[in-house]
Protein backbone atom coordinates (compact mmCIF):
# COMPACT_ATOMS: atom_id res chain seq x y z
CA UNK A 1 0.00 0.00 0.00
CA UNK A 2 1.59 3.25 -1.15
CA UNK A 3 1.28 6.45 0.80
CA UNK A 4 0.85 9.81 -0.79
CA UNK A 5 2.68 12.80 0.62
CA UNK A 6 1.24 16.27 0.25
CA UNK A 7 3.56 19.17 0.97
CA UNK A 8 2.20 22.66 1.43
CA UNK A 9 4.45 25.66 1.25
CA UNK A 10 4.48 28.14 4.08
CA UNK A 11 2.06 30.96 3.24
CA UNK A 12 3.62 34.28 2.29
CA UNK A 13 1.09 36.43 4.19
CA UNK A 14 -0.87 36.16 7.42
CA UNK A 15 -4.06 38.01 8.23
CA UNK A 16 -5.09 39.24 11.65
CA UNK A 17 -8.42 40.39 13.01
CA UNK A 18 -7.57 43.09 15.57
CA UNK A 19 -9.39 45.67 17.68
CA UNK A 20 -8.04 48.52 19.80
CA UNK A 21 -9.68 49.03 23.18
CA UNK A 22 -8.93 52.28 25.01
CA UNK A 23 -9.85 53.72 28.38
CA UNK A 24 -11.55 56.18 28.28
CA UNK A 25 -13.11 55.11 24.98
CA UNK A 26 -12.79 57.53 22.10
CA UNK A 27 -13.43 57.23 18.36
CA UNK A 28 -10.43 56.38 16.23
CA UNK A 29 -9.72 56.77 12.56
CA UNK A 30 -7.61 54.59 10.28
CA UNK A 31 -4.53 56.76 10.62
CA UNK A 32 -4.61 56.65 14.43
CA UNK A 33 -5.11 52.87 14.36
CA UNK A 34 -2.17 52.41 11.97
CA UNK A 35 -0.03 54.73 14.07
CA UNK A 36 -0.92 52.76 17.22
CA UNK A 37 0.31 49.55 15.57
CA UNK A 38 3.55 51.25 14.52
CA UNK A 39 4.10 52.62 18.02
CA UNK A 40 3.50 49.17 19.52
CA UNK A 41 6.18 47.75 17.23
CA UNK A 42 8.53 50.60 18.11
CA UNK A 43 8.05 50.13 21.87
CA UNK A 44 8.71 46.42 21.64
CA UNK A 45 11.50 46.28 19.05
CA UNK A 46 12.83 49.81 18.56
CA UNK A 47 13.07 51.66 15.28
CA UNK A 48 13.76 48.47 13.34
CA UNK A 49 10.46 47.06 14.63
CA UNK A 50 8.64 50.14 13.43
CA UNK A 51 9.75 49.38 9.88
CA UNK A 52 7.86 46.07 9.88
CA UNK A 53 5.65 45.98 6.78
CA UNK A 54 1.98 45.72 7.60
CA UNK A 55 -1.12 46.60 5.62
CA UNK A 56 -4.39 47.82 7.04
CA UNK A 57 -6.88 46.10 4.74
CA UNK A 58 -10.17 47.15 6.30
CA UNK A 59 -11.14 49.32 9.26
CA UNK A 60 -14.56 49.52 10.92
CA UNK A 61 -15.03 52.87 12.69
CA UNK A 62 -17.98 51.79 14.86
CA UNK A 63 -16.37 48.60 16.18
CA UNK A 64 -12.79 49.97 16.20
CA UNK A 65 -11.84 46.75 14.45
CA UNK A 66 -9.45 46.10 11.58
CA UNK A 67 -8.11 43.37 9.33
CA UNK A 68 -4.37 43.61 8.79
CA UNK A 69 -1.97 41.72 6.54
CA UNK A 70 1.63 40.98 7.49
CA UNK A 71 4.40 38.88 5.96
CA UNK A 72 4.70 35.43 7.52
CA UNK A 73 8.22 36.07 8.82
CA UNK A 74 6.94 38.93 11.02
CA UNK A 75 3.90 37.16 12.50
CA UNK A 76 5.33 36.45 15.95
CA UNK A 77 6.96 39.87 16.15
CA UNK A 78 3.73 41.72 15.34
CA UNK A 79 1.59 39.59 17.65
CA UNK A 80 4.03 40.14 20.52
CA UNK A 81 4.19 43.89 19.98
CA UNK A 82 0.41 44.27 19.79
CA UNK A 83 -0.04 42.22 22.96
CA UNK A 84 2.54 44.25 24.90
CA UNK A 85 1.07 47.69 24.15
CA UNK A 86 -0.46 49.21 27.29
CA UNK A 87 -0.69 52.95 26.66
CA UNK A 88 -0.72 55.42 23.81
CA UNK A 89 -0.92 59.22 23.99
CA UNK A 90 -1.30 59.06 27.81
CA UNK A 91 -4.33 56.78 27.47
CA UNK A 92 -4.58 53.23 28.68
CA UNK A 93 -5.24 50.97 25.71
CA UNK A 94 -4.67 47.48 24.44
CA UNK A 95 -4.92 45.54 21.22
CA UNK A 96 -7.10 42.46 21.14
CA UNK A 97 -6.12 39.95 18.46
CA UNK A 98 -9.32 38.05 17.68
CA UNK A 99 -8.10 35.69 14.96
CA UNK A 100 -4.98 34.88 12.98
CA UNK A 101 -5.04 32.97 9.72
CA UNK A 102 -3.02 32.33 6.60
CA UNK A 103 -6.23 32.73 4.59
CA UNK A 104 -8.24 35.93 4.57
CA UNK A 105 -11.49 34.11 3.85
CA UNK A 106 -11.29 32.18 7.11
CA UNK A 107 -11.53 35.45 9.06
CA UNK A 108 -14.96 36.06 7.56
CA UNK A 109 -16.53 33.36 9.73
CA UNK A 110 -16.26 33.03 13.49
CA UNK A 111 -16.47 29.30 14.07
CA UNK A 112 -16.94 29.77 17.82
CA UNK A 113 -20.39 31.21 17.36
CA UNK A 114 -23.03 28.87 16.02
CA UNK A 115 -26.04 30.60 14.50
CA UNK A 116 -29.14 28.56 13.86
Amino acid sequence: MATERIILNTPKWYYLSVSLISDPPHPLDELYFRNAMSMALREAFGISGMSTPLDLLRFDHQAQHAFIRIPQVYLIQVQSALTLLHSLDDRTCRFHVHQVSAHLMSLAVDNRVIRV
